[in-house]
């Protein structure tokens, strides 16, 4: 932009400069023919020769117009020296001839006349133009010359004949002025008779010469006639011929002498050097203010950056913009350090902040505003560039659908939608009504549809908008649309799905499975099965877990709004169990007295402390805020947009728990970007949390009941409730006697009490210890009696819920193509037992075991169809 404005700026000036230098010309010339005081004309022509000046200062750069100026000036001392060369023919054009015809005689004599056309006006004592009078005789050659001027005659002149003359002839010329503007003298200007006496006898190399001055006059003729009247030998006299003479007027001898001066030797050079002295003098003088003014402006860039840095990036942009113009090195160069100074304060966010303010109060123009100045401090500032297009958009959507359509299609369906879709991450309330309503107006639409959903399931941060009223309609009216494509109703239903709970949570499982080993994946390729219906035998490991979910024993139990301890045996999927329990509660909410409640999963790592009963129950409230601390990061990274959803009360505690944990978790920024939220995003979020963060005290500070309020007030928006589930290894409590169970397990469990009352429940899994320890296990369950909390023995029975297992994970793994095990079987293998009850049994109401049996089996199957060694060799005989 700046260099296409420098390019209408010289053109602008270009066409002046010719316009000027026209309209000078003209006036000089008519000025001149009007015969104006010559004073008055070089006074007038002042002003247009510095406008000329300076217009070519604005279209040649300097070094340009120095050199420019340079050659100027030679070319203008060579044409001054040529014109004073000159100077003699000048004089020569003065002279006119005139050939008068003499009375006929037998000599044949020529006479001519070479006179003054112009008498110039000179000083008294100036020798005058001369006048001369030549005789011929026609033998002799013409090489005479009359005042130091070389004259030549013309061609009419040169005799014919070539008679000898034998006596002398005298003839007499008499000129008779016709007023008396001029004045006869002889060569030292004193004044004579106005005739000449010639003989051809005579030398006529020297003619007879007569001077002619101007009588100094008021006025004067335009020109004088002088009558010629020549006396033969006889004294008779003849009219000749008449010459006009036109005597110069002040007016012209002032140029005349004008000139001569101006076009000197020497007078060019000193007036182009005053010129170029005086217009470099002032062109440094004006660099000289300039530079101090941009370096004034720089230094305000300085000043402004810490307190206001939108306000110094829009300088910024200012003064960078016109010092592409000035094209100064050391400026560009200071220029490029406040650029550096500048990317330590936060100006993005505030041009961005900025933009979506004025964008959200209808103010277009502000908006795009705020986004160039963005990208002229950054062209990589991506926000900068959607805030720009989404501009552009509103203001198409505000005038009809037409342009609203036709705005999409030039900005790209993908570009536009990815715009729209990424601005919704700001935190600014008042703009999401705007985006949603464009947004939905393009979910509305078959052939838009697609993209709309794609960028929300990919952008998760803005899948809040889905929230707003306005989805529904056009949603569900394309999706029972029956002339809508399949597609474009599957991206209706998605959308739908995705508005009912628009939550995206850390991921529980890998992404993948771990690879079978080889045997297995061979006996699957045969089998036709896709994947292995057993896999890993660890549920972390398992990625389908969810797929295969069958609910484990006293499910409802377990998930019910009360603080639990679960007791398993090894192998008995307490992992499973609550791993499932945390994917329930992010599925949907769970049931509670009451109505529906948002339940927000977390788990919750159980160390030990030997200290005072009062001082446990505090260390374990510090642990427990903790876990749900980082647990609320690592979902604010998939979800930034619930911390300005959450009201102010609840965002406050939140931002209070973290910053007391916060020598724990780190810089929230750089935790979230682990977590997988994007750098820009994630600033912007850490500066939220920071400005709503109240001056935390150490949380070794807090009592008991000041960690209850805390933890029953932070909760981000919508959830109501905490399920936090921990697991107790079983070396841990192989490691406990008796007596310090008490002092172990009591503050936790008085403590799991006191939070359920503030919808904080925990769930914990104890493993079910070996028969020599049976009392250790009795203990802890008269422990969480007394503390009135819900105890859960997980056992798996044979006839139920392991067989519903086999079967859900055979019908999964075959698309319900098997029900049960028997089925991938060989006719030689027996239904009494079948091989599933064979399986079951063999696993002993262990999830685990029956997961890892299924696997040896089809790693020891050696074809497509299990056999009845295959069943003995890893099952043994049945009886």
């Amino acid at each position: 932009m700046a260099t296409k404005g420098r390019i209408m700026a010289r053109r602008r000036a270009s066409a002046l400069l010719a316009i000027v230098t026209l309209a000078t010309l003209v006036f000089w010339i008519v000025a001149y023919y009007l015969r104006w005081p010559p004073w008055l004309i070089v006074a007038i022509t002042t002003l247009p020769l510095m406008l000329c000046l300076y217009l070519l200062a604005r279209i040649v750069p300097p070094p340009w117009l120095w050199a420019g100026l340079l050659c100027g000036a030679i070319l203008l001392y060579i044409g001054s020296l040529s014109y004073q060369a000159g100077a003699p023919d000048r004089a020569k054009h003065y002279q006119r001839w005139v050939i008068p015809a003499l009375p006929k005689r037998s000599e044949h004599l020529t006479l001519a006349i070479a006179y003054p056309s112009i008498v110039p006006l000179e000083t008294p004592g100036k020798p005058g133009l001369p006048l001369s009078v030549y005789l011929w005789p026609p033998a002799l050659p013409i090489t005479s010359t009359a005042a130091d001027i070389p004259l030549k005659a013309p061609a009419s002149v040169t005799p014919t004949l070539t008679l000898t003359l034998t006596q002398g002839v005298s003839y007499t010329v008499a000129f008779v002025p016709g007023d008396e503007s001029l004045l006869f003298t002889d060569e030292n200007g004193v004044p004579v008779a106005p005739q000449v006496t010639i003989s051809p006898g005579e030398n006529p190399d020297r003619p007879a010469v007569l001077y002619l001055h101007r009588l100094p006059a008021d006025t004067v003729p335009v020109s004088v006639p002088i009558t010629v009247q020549v006396y033969g030998p006889d004294g008779n006299p003849r009219n000749f011929t008449t010459l006009e003479v036109r005597p110069e007027d002040s007016h012209s001898a002032w140029w005349r002498h004008f000139w001569d001066l101006v076009l000197g030797p020497t007078t060019p050079l000193l007036a182009l050097a005053a010129t170029v002295v005086g217009f470099g003098w002032q062109r440094w003088q004006e660099e000289r203010r300039r530079r101090e003014e941009r370096l004034t402006e720089i230094e305000q860039i300085r000043l402004l950056a810490p307190a206001s840095p939108g306000k110094a990036a829009h300088k910024f942009a200012e003064v960078h913009r016109k010092a592409q113009e000035w094209r100064d090195p050391y400026i560009l160069a200071l220029l490029d350090d406040v650029r550096t100074e500048l990317e330590g304060y936060p100006w993005r966010r505030a041009l961005l902040q900025e933009g979506v303010q004025a964008l959200s109060e209808g103010k277009m123009g502000l908006a795009s505003k705020a986004a160039k100045v963005a990208l002229a401090l950054d062209p990589k500032f991506i926000p900068a560039v959607d805030l720009k297009h989404v501009a552009e958009m509103v203001q198409a959507f505000q005038q009809g659908s037409n342009e609203w359509l036709q705005k999409i299609e030039e900005l790209g369906g993908e570009q536009a939608v990815a715009a729209l879709v990424r601005l919704a991450r700001e935190p600014d309330p008042s703009l999401r009504p705007i985006l949603a309503e464009m947004l939905a107006n393009l979910a509305g639409r078959a052939e838009h549809i697609e993209t709309v959903a794609r960028c929300l399931e990919r952008e998760r941060a803005s899948r809040n908008l889905l929230r707003e009223p306005v989805f529904e309609g056009p949603l569900k009216r394309l999706r029972d649309d029956d002339k809508a494509s399949q597609e474009a109703r599957e991206a209706a239903c998605r959308l739908l799905a995705m508005r009912e709970r628009p939550f995206e949570w850390p991921p529980l499982w890998p992404a993948e499975r771990p690879p079978d080993p080889p045997a297995i994946a061979k006996w699957l390729k045969e089998a036709g099965l896709p994947f292995n219906p057993f896999g890993p035998e660890k549920a972390e490991e398992d990625p389908l877990l969810p797929y295969l979910y069958v609910p484990p024993p006293k499910w409802e139990q377990i998930k019910a709004p009360a603080p639990t301890v679960i007791f398993g045996a090894p192998g008995s999927g307490k992992t499973a169990t609550l791993m499932l329990l945390d994917e329930e509660c992010r599925r949907k909410p769970l049931i509670k007295r009451g109505g529906d409640l948002d339940t927000f999963p977390a788990s919750f790592l159980l160390l030990f402390i030997e200290e005072s009963p009062k001082e446990a129950r505090r260390t374990y409230l510090d642990m427990l805020a903790f876990a749900i601390g980082r647990s609320i990061l690592d979902f604010l990274a998939f979800n930034p947009y619930t911390f300005m959803d959450t009201p102010h009360a609840q965002r406050r505690a939140v931002a209070r728990l973290l910053i007391m944990h916060k020598h724990r978790l780190g810089d929230w920024s750089r935790y979230l970007q682990g977590a997988g939220l994007d750098g820009p995003s994630a600033d912007r979020l850490a500066d939220e949390i920071s400005q709503v963060a109240p001056e935390a005290e150490p949380s070794a500070q807090i009592n008991e009941t000041e960690w209850l309020m805390l933890l029953a007030e932070a909760r981000l928006h919508p959830f109501q409730q905490y399920y936090i589930w921990a697991e107790v290894p079983p070396e841990t409590l192989t490691l406990l006697k008796p007596e310090q169970l008490t002092d172990r397990f009591g503050p936790l469990f008085e403590i799991m009490k006191a939070l359920a009352a503030v919808n904080v429940y925990l769930k914990i899994s104890l493993p079910c210890l070996p028969n020599s320890q049976c009392s250790l296990q009795s203990q802890l369950a008269g422990l969480a009696e007394m503390a009135d909390l819900q105890l859960v023995i997980l056992k798996w029975t044979d006839d139920e819920t392991m067989g519903k297992l086999l079967t859900a994970r055979l019908k999964a793994a075959s698309a319900g193509s098997f029900e049960n095990l028997q089925a991938l079987c060989d006719p030689s293998v027996s239904t009494e037992p079948s091989a599933d009850d064979r399986l079951i049994r063999a696993a002993q109401g262990s999830p685990r075991e029956l997961i890892r049996l299924g696997n040896a089996l089809l790693e020891t199957a050696t074809k497509p169809k299990l056999s009845r060694n295959d069943l003995e060799a890893v099952l043994g005989e049945i009886r």
